[in-house]
């Protein structure tokens, strides 16, 4: 994906990146490869990793059958509220 930094306005496709920021948090972004700027995306753990797996599994088998639509919606808003709780939890 193609993005242009807010510093110094250059475009370059997005490679992202995980830094551990403190144990058990994971802050997931870019940089710039020109000015070198860090743009943060979102905040990761472990539990969500597992979560975000565990999701793709259950998408791939929502089509066979309503039974299993409602089971990757119900795991997928799991992982909505996991996701939203730890990213307004964390430092900004």
């Amino acid at each position: 994906m193609l993005v242009r930094c807010h510093d110094c306005e250059r475009e370059f496709v997005v490679d992202l990146v995980e830094r551990e920021t403190e144990p058990g948090l994971t802050a997931v972004g870019f940089e710039c490869p020109w000015c070198h700027r860090w743009h943060h995306s979102y905040y990761s753990t472990a539990g969500l990793k597992r979560k975000r797996q565990l999701l793709k599994k259950f998408k791939a088998k929502a089509r066979r059958s309503a039974a299993d639509w409602e089971r990757y919606r119900r795991k997928k808003q799991e992982f909505t509220a996991a996701f939203n709780r730890i990213n307004r939890a964390s430092p900004a």
